[in-house]
């Protein structure tokens, strides 16, 4: 059954930000740690990580992603701790999170420069899935970064969905049948955006958004998704 660590993690509240994390999230993410296979050991360890299988995600029993920002190579496992109104957020041990509507990225913190979040529309198919035939041609977003003004740096774009052939893949030995979907976004910035889409249902397995002009992109695949059980 997947399910959401049972912990008040501090990345849900206030006791951690980009700037530093209290005693307290330090208790926790080394518990989150522990249940998340694949997951880099704590830095003041020389261990090295076991490759992730897909027996070891069912023994953790938690909903899992993988993520890393698209200009790097390393990439690390997420596992969901908390979950309001279909937004899921994702936590790795070294304090690292990443918060999912469907699978739209619209938070992320501590991984460089945070996004605070993703104003979107209610038939944005990335966040709320439907089937690759049904996609809207375009969509409306806003995305809300740190700012001295109280309502953040606001950016807003369009974006515009293209079909870009067929795709199947692996993620952690589950195999998924994809639709590959562009999308060109313009307005305050300019960006592209990459989603694999499930041929049927619509769900984004994988995907290539953007994180702000300073971050770039972020690379996100679901291992385990959240399913609400």
């Amino acid at each position: 059954m997947v399910r959401l660590l049972a912990i008040a993690l501090c990345l849900a509240a206030a006791a951690c930000s980009s700037e530093g994390r209290a005693p307290l999230a330090d208790v926790l993410v080394e518990r989150i740690g522990a249940l998340i296979p694949g997951s880099p050991p704590p830095p003041s360890t020389d261990g090295r990580a076991e490759a992730l299988t897909r027996a070891a995600v069912e023994a953790a029993g938690a909903t899992l992603i993988r993520a890393g920002l698209a200009a790097e190579t390393g990439r690390f496992v997420m596992s969901g701790v908390s979950e309001n109104a279909g937004f899921v957020t994702y936590a790795s041990r070294l304090s690292q999170s990443v918060t999912l509507q469907g699978g739209l990225v619209t938070a992320s913190r501590g991984i460089g420069f945070d996004l605070l979040a993703v104003e979107f529309a209610a038939n944005d198919p990335v966040a709320r899935p439907r089937a690759p035939d049904d996609w809207p041609q375009r969509v409306a977003r806003t995305y809300v970064f740190p700012a001295p003004d109280p309502r953040g740096k606001r950016v807003t774009v369009t974006c515009r969905f293209i079909a870009s052939g067929t795709a199947t893949l692996e993620i952690v030995e589950r195999v998924h049948h994809t639709r590959r979907i562009l999308e060109r976004c313009a307005g305050d910035a300019t960006f592209d955006n990459l989603h694999f889409a499930d041929a049927e249902t619509g769900f984004v397995w994988q995907t290539q958004q953007w994180l702000g002009p300073r971050q770039g992109a972020i690379v996100v695949e679901v291992i385990e998704p959240f399913t609400g059980e």
